[in-house]
């Protein structure tokens, strides 16, 4: 009996031994742009963005005259200091400009090829790295109609329309979809202007109808146009998917989606639970899935967590995922399949405390 229990602790030592020998099998992280692994510890990325101080400037404002020549102009900034502008000219054409001083007025010119609606998307960052969200603006060009005007912006800012109408003289008639309608004005000859701000976040349909000079009236013109809060809110708490039992050592592919209610993309960090240290999943589009696989070197119960990240630095609660990775004795066994054969013995003992039991 005594041998028995001597052979059972050499036994014991050796699979301990050799089961923390083995390294910790990191993940490899797919991104949507990029495959490559990320292996970036959470307090550590928190290092580097405490570094980035400053606040984001605020979404910039967007105007025009004449269709042609653009003005931009940030209506407010808690960071000061300088910022630089991404315009998205809605027909493939992606610039950002030079650098300038957060009040300073900056004018753009550019000519589309073609009559159509286009969508620009403008965004500004400022000395600190930080960027704000972007405004979305809508510009229709054809020969009866010209218009520009937000379509995507953010509450109690102050946006500027343009509209033209042929080259004759008219009337506009405007519906702001909150309550707030004019009488008709004019009649205007050249490109007219008019501001309008929205005190809540929502969707709203904005409405033009143009009259001419003789009393002829078109159709309601309809825009929507979507109102969003200043405040960045948080990506809810991942849902985690994948394999909740298998075999220590063998790699599964693990799925994370959040959906961050400002449409903001973001970044998953994982926990896998295995003392193997962090890994981080670069950007994704709100409520897109991303993808990591993971092994578990040694056998147990293990919790996966994760968070997810916005772009802006707000974080989710944690989402999590219990799996087990049970004892593959057949694993052990052929482990010491060279072991048993020089010592019979040992294999005796294993048999009896590990297939028995």
């Amino acid at each position: 009996m005594e041998h028995k229990i001597i052979a059972l602790v050499i036994i014991s030592l050796l699979i301990i031994t050799s089961f923390a020998a083995l390294p910790c099998i990191s993940a490899t992280i797919t991104s949507h742009k990029l495959n490559e692994t990320v292996a970036l510890d959470k307090d550590a990325l928190h290092t580097v963005m405490d570094v980035l101080t400053g606040e984001p400037p605020w979404p910039p404002l967007m105007w025009t005259e004449d269709f042609s020549t653009f003005y931009l102009k940030i209506p407010g900034d808690p960071g000061g200091g300088y910022v630089c502008y991404q315009i998205d000219w809605g027909d493939g054409n992606v610039e950002w400009t030079d650098w300038y001083g957060f009040n300073e007025t900056v004018t753009l010119s550019y000519v589309w090829s073609e009559e159509g609606v286009y969508q620009i998307k403008v965004a500004a960052k400022n000395q600190y790295g930080k960027k704000n969200k972007c405004t979305v603006y809508n510009l229709t060009l054809s020969s009866d109609l010209k218009f520009f005007g937000v379509e995507i912006g953010y509450v109690d800012i102050t946006y500027t329309f343009t509209i033209y109408w042929k080259s004759c003289e008219c009337y506009i008639l405007i519906d702001w979809g909150d309550g707030g309608t004019s009488d008709w004005l004019g009649p205007y000859a050249v490109p007219v202007l008019f501001s309008h701000a929205w005190s809540l976040p929502g969707e709203y349909v904005l409405r033009l109808k143009i009259k001419d000079i003789y009393g002829n009236e078109s159709d309601w013109l309809t825009l929507i146009i979507t109102i969003l809060s200043l405040e960045n809110n948080p990506p809810e708490p991942p849902t985690i998917t994948g394999q909740i039992q298998g075999k220590a050592g063998t790699a599964y592919e693990y799925t994370f989606v959040s959906v961050d209610p400002d449409g903001d993309n973001v970044s998953y960090y994982i926990d896998w639970g295995d003392k193997c240290g962090g890994e981080w999943i670069e950007p994704h589009p709100s409520g897109e899935q991303a993808n990591a696989s993971h092994a578990f070197s040694l056998p147990g119960d293990f919790t996966i967590k994760a968070l997810a990240v916005d772009i802006y630095g707000a974080e989710s609660d944690w989402g999590s995922l219990e799996v087990t990775m049970p004892v593959n004795h057949q694993a052990i066994y052929s482990s010491f399949h060279r072991l048993f054969e020089r010592f019979p013995v040992l294999e005796y003992l294993v048999y009896s405390f590990f297939w028995k039991t």
